[in-house]
């Protein structure tokens, strides 16, 4: 897993800076509060990135088109799905255990590597307290509770509770509960764990402010119907939770924040917000977060006020407005200087490069559905992945194995017998135009496990121009003629404007 370090300079008067922007209020556009404002969303494409925002966006779309193949192919794209995910042709997933959602080995690869239980260097907090807001089902609480194996622990619970089947809630978790009295679910003042009541909000404040040695938010919404509006639908949510962590954050303490698109002023003022007042915060995509999606987690070590007084009361002034607002454009009434920007569009750049290679490569494996091989090559290599992966995450996992004769049967361990193969050599040969002149990414934990404790190396080989030749399949987009390769990056990431100039140069 790779991180990417992000910095803009402690600020802990940066309350004087909240005032939230809507694009629209339902009702009174002349509010009474002088730090509010009513303004026009931010130019419709993108605040930063713009390029890669017209990218993803046209082949978000294509996978709206493909959603059902898409449903079925990305299981053999995704290098580590069948930790979690039924391995097809055979009965269980790599991993043994069965955890209350996947979420449950995100948060496992997130402990490993920032140790958030750790105050310095081989001392661990004999016990903590933590708060896991939009948490149904549980999967963040169950990893922290498989790591710290502590009943002196206490972890809390948020999440909304509602009669909608889509809606997680805790409906799956009662024998964990029951297992765990250390467990302790948080209803809110109303009962329902709405994180967007202000009396919910209060709840918390008056009874756990600056308390927490660990928050996580890990919510989110079923945007299948428009991927591309991820960022916008979400962001609701997603400041809600920012301002519940940092009321509750006590002083040292961490928190982990799952966000998407980074592409609004709004994301790039909730991530500056964050940088001022924590004194390490990192952007990180656990190889357990599927490729092809957006997203990806802020992590904020040593939180620094000593109170947030001052900022819960400059948020509670907004927090109200939240519901009514069709969509929130800014919380800082600041414009970004150029080094954070230029910080955030490098990040996007690396990881947005990823996405885009697995889409595409999922788009293209749809439009090639006989190429059978293909497929079963992809399942083969990507169970060692996740063998690998449990092994470095002490998961307990089942074995299988494959014959290397190309003129037998593959037959996993437990005698389940698998397509023949040519060998991967073979395949490697085959002239297809489909997969030729591709760009790859490479992380060091393609081949073998990743170096424990360290934070991988990444290499972007060949040019974003081979994104699209790989795309040739995929109609009607059409793409730029040949431009610069990207460099190779090593993390944490520290590199020139090419890859931004490389982005911003393309033409759509």
């Amino acid at each position: 897993m790779s991180y990417y370090i992000l910095t803009s300079g402690i600020n802990l008067k940066i309350h004087k800076n909240i005032s939230f922007s809507f694009e629209s209020l339902k009702e009174d556009n002349n509010s009474n509060n002088a730090n509010t404002t009513v303004s026009p969303i931010y130019p419709k494409n993108s605040y930063i990135s713009h390029s890669l925002f017209d990218f993803l966006s046209k082949f978000k779309k294509q996978i709206e088109i493909s959603a059902d193949a898409w449903d079925s192919i990305k299981k053999f794209t995704n290098p580590y799905e069948f930790i979690h995910t039924v391995i097809p042709g055979n009965k269980n997933s790599i991993s043994k255990l069965k955890p209350l959602s996947r979420s449950f080995y995100k948060m496992i690869e997130l402990w490993k590597l920032f140790k958030f239980d750790e105050i310095r260097s081989n001392y661990v907090l004999p016990s903590i307290s933590t708060f896991h807001l939009a948490e149904g089902p549980g999967g963040f609480i169950e990893a922290t509770s498989h790591v710290r194996k502590n009943p002196d622990d206490i972890y809390y619970g948020m999440t909304l509770i509602n009669d909608d089947p889509g809606c997680p809630g805790w409906k799956k978790s009662n024998n964990f509960l029951d297992n765990n009295p250390n467990v302790k679910i948080i209803r809110g003042e109303d009962d329902t764990g709405d994180l967007l009541n202000i009396e919910n909000y209060k709840y918390c404040k008056d009874r756990y402010m600056n308390s927490m040695d660990i928050i996580t938010a890990d919510g989110g919404i079923d945007v299948s119907i428009d991927f591309n509006k991820q960022e916008q639908l979400v962001s609701k949510l997603i400041i809600s939770e920012v301002i519940y962590a940092i009321t509750m954050q006590k002083k040292g303490g961490h928190f982990v924040l799952k966000i998407f698109d980074i592409f609004s002023k709004l994301t790039v003022d909730l991530l500056y917000l964050l940088s001022s007042i924590y004194a390490e915060v990192y952007i990180t995509k656990p190889h357990t977060s599927r490729l092809a999606n957006s997203e990806k987690y802020i992590i904020c070590k040593n939180f620094l006020l000593d109170s947030s007084l001052k900022i819960a009361e400059a948020f509670m002034e907004e927090f109200a407005k939240l519901n009514d607002a069709k969509n929130v454009v800014s919380i800082l009434n600041i414009e970004h200087d150029y080094y954070f920007l230029n910080k955030i569009e490098e990040i996007n750049a690396i990881l947005g490069q990823r996405q885009l290679e697995n889409i595409i490569t999922t788009l293209n494996v749809i439009t090639n559905r006989n190429n059978h091989d293909k497929i079963e090559s992809m399942k083969k290599n990507n169970i060692q992945k996740c063998i690998s992966w449990c092994e470095k995450h002490d998961i307990s996992s089942i074995k299988l194995s494959f014959s290397n004769n190309i003129f037998l049967s593959n037959v996993y361990e437990d005698g389940t017998p698998v397509s023949t193969l040519r060998s991967h050599n073979s395949f490697l040969k085959k002239k297809n135009s489909t997969y030729t002149n591709t760009t790859t990414i490479h992380t060091a934990s393609n081949d073998t496990p990743d170096t424990p404790d360290t934070p991988d190396s990444i290499e972007v080989a060949g040019c974003v121009n081979n994104i699209a030749n790989k795309a040739e399949a995929v109609q009607p987009i059409t793409y730029v003629e040949p431009i610069e390769c990207i460099p190779v990056i090593t993390e944490p990431v520290h590199i020139t404007n090419t890859v931004i100039d490389i982005l911003d140069n393309m033409e759509i």
